[in-house]
């Protein structure tokens, strides 16, 4: 027999006692807490075990949680930023350097300089110390060779796709940005011979001067060249 509800009797919803649903969730919290608290003391194991100064190569201490720190010591750190902008000894231990001027090559004391007579050239700390002309500038040979890339970088320094090649085949090459700051000049070894125009770039190894900017686009040594003659 169906019972019929009382005058002003409304059945009311039940509604879940919101404390005991807090409740229920919070041991799924805590094992999700759990987890990534491991994860994370793997993970900073790990880094441990494998982060290294980039300088001197020494296992770093990592403490907590941030960034890994790339050097051991302010030392180290202040070297690797000397580094970037150092010339390659390479060149600095050959006594090829000039002075240039207008594109024309001149000696570190204002006369005129030939890519061909040793007599005009100088030893860096000398070309490097004179204030006349426009900058420096490198004589190739003796197993130094240089790419030029012209027209290569955009307004704001980025490299086309050819420039970008090409980098791609000599990585850790000692790169600079070009007086104009729109090419790079890319420093490495090759046997003297004559200079090749190639469509992305033109190959020299004597008989030429190149202008030494220190304007690093790479930090790096002399790589070999001699597969682009």
């Amino acid at each position: 027999m169906a019972v019929e509800p009382r005058a002003g009797h409304v059945d009311h919803p039940v509604i879940p006692d919101l404390a005991e649903g807090f409740s229920a969730g919070r041991p799924r919290q805590r094992q999700r807490n759990r987890r990534s608290e491991v994860v994370y003391r793997y993970s900073v194991r790990y880094a441990e075990a494998m982060a290294t100064c980039e300088r001197c190569g020494e296992r770093l201490a990592i403490a907590g949680r941030g960034r890994t720190p790339r050097y051991c010591s302010t030392r180290c750190r202040v070297a690797a930023h000397r580094a970037r902008h150092r010339l390659p000894r390479e060149l600095t231990e050959r006594a090829r350097w000039v002075r240039h001027e207008d594109k024309r090559p001149i000696t570190p004391d204002g006369r005129p300089a030939s890519s061909t007579d040793p007599r005009t050239w100088s030893a860096y700390r000398e070309a490097a110390r004179s204030k006349v002309g426009d900058g420096l500038g490198f004589v190739l040979g003796d197993g130094v060779a240089c790419l030029d890339i012209d027209h290569c970088l955009d307004g704001q320094g980025r490299p086309d796709a050819r420039a970008r090649a090409i980098l791609a085949r000599v990585p850790g090459a000692y790169v600079e940005v070009s007086p104009s700051g729109r090419g790079l000049h890319v420093w490495g070894a090759a046997p003297e011979q004559p200079g090749r125009r190639h469509e992305d770039y033109e190959a020299y190894a004597v008989g030429r001067y190149i202008t030494v900017t220190g304007n690093v686009y790479q930090p790096g040594r002399l790589v070999d060249l001699s597969e682009f003659f």
